[in-house]
């Protein structure tokens, strides 16, 4: 009995599951016919959708912009509240995109990638665009890229006198205009306005005319650029240490990803080995060639400290009858360290260099016992004294001068390419830890110094260093040779106490210079 109920419940439960899992009928020609038709429909539909997308997004294309590391960098700075914001770099690296992005939203209010706030909020405001020219960079780059990247429907064009369309009015009201560098700096005068963006160099009377226009309380100056030219860029904006500028810089080509490899090879083979430099490299073309290359601003700038008592400080002249004298001040620690402490430009007599030299000896409590003096101050009045006149020369002058202070004075040595040759390995140093530092209190002298010029400083085109910036280089070099070293304070002067245990790079001392 118990076995019978066990077979009928297996048959039972056999039943059920061929029931369950046995195979669909087949489906009817017209079943089949009716999928097809199905599938044709839901793929039209697809590749309708998908052509209203591309058009979608080619005409609000600013919603899908994507920021590339370099542009993401400046955007933060904008965010973070800098006037005066420059990207420099490469061709084809995305520059005067960014700039049309940045000008669009701005007229929009609001960044359409990241739906985030522009730095005006929401109401309208007033645009310039500083174009080379109107022919080749504001009718074939400036405005087509405009164009490319604002969405359609929410602007309105027109056309100035040689036919480019040189205003843009959205309907909230916000606005662009079109000026070229080329316009007299009257034509730029007198606006008033929320954002200037200059797409590649300009003149620097033209960046002072509209930089004075930029609202007081929330302006913005945007400068994307190649850097073939316009030198005064480099020195007044991208290296002027003024909080309210930022930059980003020295960006290659091949940093953008988009940038076919094909398309990079092409355009590398077309330029010469100069224009490489800045249109590929991305570096400053008035750079090329520096002599000393290995300086960095954050490795070899360090704040000013007082000097001890103990070490060795060396004065150095470059001496000229025709115009300003260069006065540097070198210190040396007992580990064969040099610091760049002290600089002075400026119309002197003997005299007077020697009375800087005391001064800054015995206001700084300075153990400064040496100086040295360009050779030329030998000898300087020879003309003179041929014409029967017994005058003494310079370095006869400030020999005497300096002697009763307790400093002798020497001629420097002429050795550059010795010299040279040391600053740069000080500059790395042994074990890649440089042994020269400059005090960041010396960038006060306009246009000359030590910090201004070493960041200048170049080689001429038959491998020589240029007779240019170079009056504080000279004595750079120069106090390499001096044979100057830390030595212990001598009995005669034994009230003076060995500072020891001053060290400027011990752990938490200092911060960041900006130069």
């Amino acid at each position: 009995m118990e076995e019978g109920r066990k077979e009928r419940y297996c048959r039972e439960c056999k039943t059920e599951y061929m029931r369950e899992y046995r195979k669909p009928p087949p489906l009817t020609k017209k079943e089949i016919r009716e999928l097809l038709e199905k599938r044709k429909e839901l793929l039209a539909k697809r590749a309708r959708l998908e052509v209203q997308m591309r058009e979608y997004e080619g005409r609000n294309k600013i919603e899908f912009f994507k920021p590339l590391y370099y542009q993401q960098r400046v955007l933060d700075y904008i965010k973070a509240g800098k006037k005066v914001v420059t990207l420099q770099g490469g061709n084809g690296i995305g520059k005067t995109v960014l700039g049309a992005v940045v000008v669009g939203s701005a007229c929009l209010g609001i960044q359409p990638w990241d739906k985030g706030p522009t730095i005006f909020g929401e109401q309208a405001v007033k645009c310039r665009i500083l174009c080379a020219d109107w022919e080749k960079h504001g009718a074939t780059v400036v405005v087509p890229k405009l164009k490319e990247w604002l969405p359609a429907g929410q602007y309105s064009t027109a056309k100035n006198n040689v036919g480019v369309e040189s205003v843009f009015t959205f309907k909230n009201g916000s606005t662009i205009e079109l000026l070229t560098s080329k316009q007299d700096t009257d034509d730029h005068e007198g606006w008033e306005g929320d954002l200037v963006w200059a797409d590649e160099p300009f003149p620097q009377d033209k960046f002072v005319a509209n930089l004075r226009g930029l609202r007081k309380s929330v302006g913005l100056f945007l400068i994307t650029m190649t850097a073939v030219k316009e030198a005064w860029i480099l020195d007044e904006i991208v290296r002027n240490p003024h909080s309210s500028y930022a930059s980003v810089t020295e960006v290659p080509m091949a940093d953008n990803p988009y940038l076919p490899r094909e398309y990079i090879d092409t355009f590398t083979a077309s330029c010469d080995a100069r224009m490489k430099i800045a249109r590929i490299e991305g570096k400053w073309l008035n750079l090329v060639g520096l002599v000393w290359p290995g300086f960095e601003k954050e490795r070899h700038i360090i704040d000013a400290f007082e000097v001890p008592t103990d070490w060795p400080v060396v004065a150095l002249v470059d001496y000229h009858p025709s115009h300003e004298i260069a006065i540097g001040y070198y210190a040396f620690d007992r580990f064969d360290r040099i610091y760049v402490i002290d600089e002075v430009y400026a119309n002197m007599s003997p005299e007077a260099v020697g009375d800087d030299i005391i001064r800054r000896k015995t206001r700084n409590g300075w153990r400064l016992r040496e100086a040295f003096i360009d050779p030329l101050a030998k000898g300087d009045m020879t003309y003179i004294k041929n014409r029967g006149l017994d005058v003494p020369d310079t370095f006869s002058v400030l020999k005497e001068r300096l002697w009763h202070h307790g400093v002798d004075l020497f001629v420097a040595s002429r050795d550059r390419d010795s010299g040279l040759r040391n600053v740069e390995k000080m500059l790395t140093g042994p074990n890649n830890t440089p042994t020269l530092f400059f005090f960041n209190s010396l960038n006060k002298i306009e246009k000359e110094g030590h910090l201004w010029e070493i960041m200048r400083w170049t080689y001429d085109d038959n491998g020589k260093p240029r007779d240019k910036d170079d009056h504080f280089m000279q004595l750079l070099y120069q106090a390499t040779l001096t044979g100057a070293r830390w030595s212990p304070v001598v009995a005669s002067i034994e009230n003076m106490v060995a500072e020891i245990d001053f060290n400027p790079f011990a752990s938490g001392y200092g911060r960041e210079a900006v130069i």
